[in-house]
């Protein structure tokens, strides 16, 4: 009897064990796109962020550049947008307090010839010489982000090759950056290199740029996306979070708003003005992405791409078919589910 009795109370206890919490704090956060000039600044991006998103974490990126065949990379010129230099960022940084944000800071190379997940320098000669650029890129932001307390520092951003060819120079780079900064760390993976990167242990999180193709169909169900996670990404997801015993945290994730959102996202970046708009398509993708991993306890929240500062201005950089939820049926969804986690 007492052998019994000791089996089901182990059942019960794994059952407690197994079911996700219902109630699990999350980084509800949302990318800024870089303000242009500091007029695009003048009224708080963040509050109506925070009052109408609900979120409480802000991504703030000092955007480097380079090109595609050399190692240079070029950060804080006359010419870059103020919200991506270094007072822009302070800016940024302050208004975020303001409006109570908590703040990841992630440097992002952006190449005009090019992808940065395809940088390959073909000689060791080049390779040292990146290396010593993206240093000179980083290090600085580093301090940045130290003086300033912010709380998340994204160590890079969707390197696909380098992140899997150079593993000891971002191993000893992350010693560097643990030795004078002392908050968490991650790194921006994109959504199909993940696997590849070997560094994750040395992190807090591991960071996925969640762009996933899920089904092709033009309005996506929530029900038919909710099949689609679970055949494959969720599981594979859990798996390497097991590995490596880090939560997951989706660095990016968001929907255009057009059909086929939750396809191939960057075949429908290039083809948006064809698109039709989609605004059912664009919520419900969303809704199925948080029904699937806000509740789970291995996934610490994410960073929704992404939010202007100059939203509503007609000579304005965003489009209706744009990732915002900004003006569109999808803020209601992201706002219910930030607010209740």
């Amino acid at each position: 009897m007492k052998q019994i009795y000791v089996a089901l109370l182990a059942l019960v206890c794994l059952a407690f064990v197994a079911k996700p919490k219902d109630n699990v704090d999350k980084i509800g956060g949302i990318h800024l796109c870089a303000s242009f000039d500091k007029e695009d600044l003048t009224q708080n991006p963040m509050l109506s962020m925070e009052k109408d998103a609900g979120a409480d974490w802000v991504s703030i990126v000092p955007y480097a550049t380079g090109t595609i065949d050399e190692p240079d990379i070029i950060y804080d010129t006359p010419h870059q947008w103020y919200g991506e230099k270094p007072e822009g960022i302070i800016h940024s940084i302050e208004q975020a307090r303001a409006a109570g944000l908590k703040i990841m800071l992630k440097p992002q190379v952006w190449l005009p010839n090019g992808w940065v997940g395809d940088y390959q320098p073909e000689t060791e000669a080049a390779w040292e010489a990146w290396q010593c650029s993206y240093d000179s890129y980083i290090l600085p932001l580093v301090d940045l982000a130290q003086e300033h307390k912010v709380e998340l520092f994204c160590i890079g951003t969707e390197y696909k090759i380098a992140a899997r060819e150079r593993p000891k120079y971002w191993e000893d780079l992350i010693d560097q950056i643990r030795s004078k900064y002392d908050g968490k760390l991650t790194y921006a993976s994109n959504w199909d290199n993940y696997y590849n990167i070997t560094f994750w242990g040395k992190l807090d999180y591991i960071g996925i740029d969640s762009y996933f193709p899920l089904i092709p169909n033009q309005t996506p169900e929530k029900d038919d996306l909710l099949a689609a996670w679970k055949k494959g990404p969720e599981k594979a997801l859990y798996r390497h979070h097991l590995q490596y015993q880090r939560p997951i945290l989706f660095t990016e994730y968001g929907y255009l708003n057009v059909d086929s959102t939750a396809w191939k996202h960057w075949i429908n970046e290039k083809n948006y003005k064809r698109l039709g708009t989609n605004p059912t398509g664009q919520a419900n993708a969303l809704d199925a992405f948080y029904s699937t991993f806000w509740k789970k306890d291995w996934v610490a929240g994410g960073f929704l791409w992404r939010w202007y500062a100059d939203y509503g201005d007609p000579n304005a950089r965003w489009h209706e078919k744009d990732y915002t939820p900004q003006g569109k049926p999808s803020m209601k969804v992201v706002n219910q589910w930030y607010e209740a986690f």
